[in-house]
């Protein structure tokens, strides 16, 4: 078992510190590139892998790996982003990609075996992933600018996904059960999503917004 804190404040763009740990058959690696930028690393446990990448300026980086066996990249570029990962258990998976300006990520990852990916390009967008359980697979892909995207999924095997560009558009998933499946797209402005199921093996309709529209879907069995 290994127990490692690192905090990594770069105040120039010309230093570049990469930083690698192998203890106990985990690596974590570091690389800044970046003005004013900050990274807060706690990792307890092993096995883990992680890539964290810092260019730009004014990014800052909140990242808990507890548990054994992850793997997980987080990539900052652009301006001012936040990134907020936790992710506790055994055998995760995540992938965090910001460009663009001030853009926020939230991800919480309990339970085992969970897959989980945010890509944000534009300026702020805001997303967020919660999983605990076993084997879910969520997604999120922004473009534009203004937008929140949110999937929160507990119980067994539960899929989701979130596609938005344009701008200030608003999308919410809540899955809570077994084999559950849900996906939106949201292009052009002011769309809004929101889906809840509850049960076992339930399928929400795959929507497409193009600007305007607004959803609310409640599933359960």
């Amino acid at each position: 078992m290994q127990h490692r804190r690192m905090h990594c404040l770069v105040t120039t763009a010309a230093l570049t510190l990469a930083s690698t740990t192998a203890l106990a058959q985990s690596s974590i690696t570091v690389e800044q590139h970046a003005d004013d930028s900050g990274i807060d690393l706690l990792q307890t446990g092993d096995d883990t892998t992680a890539l964290i990448r810092q260019e730009g300026a004014n990014h800052q980086a909140d990242i808990l790996l507890g548990g054994s066996g992850h793997n997980g990249t987080l990539e900052q570029s652009g301006d001012g982003h936040v990134a907020d990962i936790e992710v506790e258990g055994t055998d995760h998976t995540f992938k965090l990609l910001q460009a663009g300006t001030t853009n926020e990520a939230h991800l919480l990852q309990t339970g085992s075996d969970q897959l989980a990916s945010i890509a944000q390009d534009g300026t702020d967008l805001f997303a967020a992933i919660q999983q605990d359980g076993e084997r879910h697979v969520a997604d999120i892909d922004q473009t534009g600018m203004g937008h929140y995207a949110g999937i929160d999924q507990f119980g067994t095997n539960n899929h989701a996904s979130i596609d938005q560009s344009g701008a200030d558009n608003h999308a919410s998933i809540s899955q809570d059960g077994q084999d559950l499946d849900a996906s939106v797209t949201q292009i052009g402005n002011d769309n809004e999503y929101i889906l809840t199921q509850s049960g076992d093996g339930l399928v929400a309709p795959t929507v497409t917004q193009s600007g305007g529209s607004s959803a609310t879907i409640h599933q359960t069995n």
